[in-house]
């Protein structure tokens, strides 16, 4: 395919993926419609005037498949728009069971900690695991000189 239609490619994968039951029912309707032009102009008087026919039939034909072809544009839209929020969920999910997980971690850490020094040093490396925090620093209130430490 030329670079020049590059733009076209993803329509026509989306095209080809539609169900051809969509497709059948809209060349039926088409289809309909064009018969039921064809018999108004032979039971209009004058069935000499063939171009009335043509004109008629090739008219209903033509808005038919604009009406098709919008059809399918508005569904290609809401797929698109549809996998694009999907992405997103996907992502925000994946972003979510990362920091779960590192809460779980941190969590087990903690259960495991010796004494109140690996608390407290869990508790400063914690932010940075959960937020992406660059820094962080843990202040105690000493009662004893009544200030932070």
């Amino acid at each position: 395919m030329s670079p020049t239609k590059q733009w076209i490619r993803p329509y026509l994968k989306r095209f080809s993926g539609l169900s051809w039951n969509a497709v059948l029912a809209i060349v039926s309707v088409v289809f309909v419609i064009q018969l039921a032009l064809l018999a108004l102009v032979l039971w209009l008087p004058g069935r000499s005037n063939v171009w009335v026919a043509v004109g008629l039939i090739g008219l209903a034909g033509t808005l038919a498949a604009w009406l098709a072809l919008g059809w399918f544009a508005g569904q290609m839209t809401r797929q698109r728009r549809t996998a694009d929020e999907l992405r997103q969920a996907y992502a925000k999910l994946a972003e979510t069971h990362r920091q779960l997980l590192a809460v779980h971690d941190i969590g087990k850490e903690i259960a495991s900690a010796a004494d109140i020094q690996q608390v407290l040093e869990l508790a400063a490396r914690a932010p940075s695991h959960l937020a992406g925090a660059q820094g962080s620093a843990v202040v105690m209130f000493d009662e004893k000189h009544e200030r932070l430490r």
